[in-house]
């Protein structure tokens, strides 16, 4: 059992396998737990997962290939897909660039950025919907040192303001320090 109030920031760590993936589908509400409780900002996952997912911003390690498309489109996508009004949507556009670091790509395609502006991207379009949890699965893995320092500093950015979970943090991941540890083995914390 494990809490990560408001504002603070924890790694999940543990060796391959070790359940850190299903643990933060299970946390997004994309899977159902079938064992135990799972509760997210209060709520339990078993009875209201649509609840909670409203809540949390789940960002995969494998993002969607958004081919050609600017990122101001694929903004303006993920606006649409949320029903946020027409009225408000440059407004929340400029803000969910601005929290994911992504003003400059804004008229980049997708297909000319990388891997670590793609996850930019998805944080991007996770911000729009205003979550007060952030889940992050192994965002900051297969990037080179630059980038993850760069991606790292984004995430930093939003400590304090939202409740971070990054799974596959290592000790030398730049600028952003979690505020506790939760260790994985076999599907269990073993640590926190």
């Amino acid at each position: 059992s494990s809490d990560l109030p408001m504002g603070q920031a924890a790694g999940l760590i543990g060796p391959d396998e070790a359940g850190r993936t299903t643990m933060m589908e299970l946390l997004a509400g994309h899977l159902m737990p079938t064992g135990g409780r799972v509760r997210l900002s209060g709520i339990d996952l078993r009875t209201a997962r649509l609840t909670a997912g409203e809540r949390v911003g789940y960002l995969p390690s494998r993002m969607p290939d958004w081919g050609h498309m600017s990122v101001r489109d694929i903004l303006a996508f993920g606006a649409q897909g949320r029903a946020i009004p027409l009225a408000q949507h440059e407004q929340r556009l400029t803000d969910a660039a601005r929290m994911g670091g992504i003003e400059a790509t804004l008229d980049e395609p997708w297909a000319a950025l990388d891997l670590a502006w793609h996850r930019q991207v998805g944080l991007g379009l996770l911000m729009l919907q205003s979550p007060d949890t952030l889940l992050l699965d192994r965002a900051l893995e297969g990037l080179d040192a630059r980038s993850r320092t760069r991606l790292a500093g984004v995430f930093a950015s939003l400590h304090g303001r939202l409740a971070l979970l990054i799974s596959g943090v290592t000790p030398d991941f730049g600028p952003l320090a979690c505020d506790q540890v939760l260790v994985l083995d076999a599907g269990h914390l073993t640590y926190a």
